[in-house]
């Protein structure tokens, strides 16, 4: 679950394509907003960055998101996510602060 999670963000900004399908449909709808809002989101992004991940079966992973911004701000949130098996791997379901 951890290296499923640095492994999505690792995708982030550079390859929206190959992360986008690593989300729920529902996640994708609800929280990301669609495939336009997740776009136009990523594309304000320099980097993204993830560290202290801490997995606890059977399906969350907490983990520091941090974010530096083409502007030049950045943030840091505490994540915790919610994951579901898709077959063999792993797809975002939840999130929050």
């Amino acid at each position: 679950m951890s290296s499923f999670l640095t492994g999505y963000y690792g995708l982030l900004p550079g390859n929206l394509d190959a992360a986008w399908p690593n989300m729920t449909p529902a996640y994708q709808s609800s929280v990301a907003g669609g495939r336009t809002n997740y776009d136009n989101f990523w594309n304000t992004v320099q980097q993204v960055t993830v560290s202290n991940v801490v997995a606890t079966p059977p399906s969350t992973v907490v983990a520091t998101i941090h974010i530096t911004y083409k502007n030049g701000t950045s943030e840091d949130d505490r994540t915790t996510f919610g994951l579901v098996k898709n077959g063999a791997s792993w797809q975002i379901d939840t999130s929050h602060n």
